[in-house]
């Protein structure tokens, strides 16, 4: 077994202290620790949380969560909210073939002003 000895003469704090120079060193490293913390916290804040939203027939229909299928450009994972409600599955939203679907099923056209059509009218070129 390997036992390192850590002698406290080798960190920088123990230097400035027997140092008649440790003023100034001093505030050298608390600008340095002020610039890293103003990085970390500039660097790490959180990501705003925005939905779309529309109406359609009197219903408040938002999209919650928006995946563009990296493979198949054309289709989108979509998790939304109808009037508040939140579904409980991504539903794949299909704009080439103009289909939805659902977690495991068979893909199923889309309805006359369904969320599909924000969906998809919202990316459209």
């Amino acid at each position: 077994m390997i036992f390192v000895q850590v002698t406290w003469d080798r960190f920088p704090w123990s230097y400035l202290l027997r140092n008649g120079k440790g003023d100034r060193e001093r505030m050298k490293y608390r600008r340095l620790f002020l610039l890293v913390l103003l990085i970390f916290w500039l660097g790490f804040t959180t990501v705003a949380d925005a939905s779309i939203c529309g109406d359609r027939h009197g219903h408040q229909i938002c999209i919650l969560k928006l995946k563009r299928s990296a493979k198949n450009y054309w289709e989108y994972r979509a998790k939304i909210s109808i009037d508040g409600q939140k579904q409980t599955d991504k539903e794949i939203y299909n704009c080439r073939d103009r289909t939805l679907t659902r977690k495991g099923k068979y893909p199923v056209p889309f309805q006359a002003n369904s969320p599909g059509e924000l969906v998809c009218n919202l990316f459209q070129k």
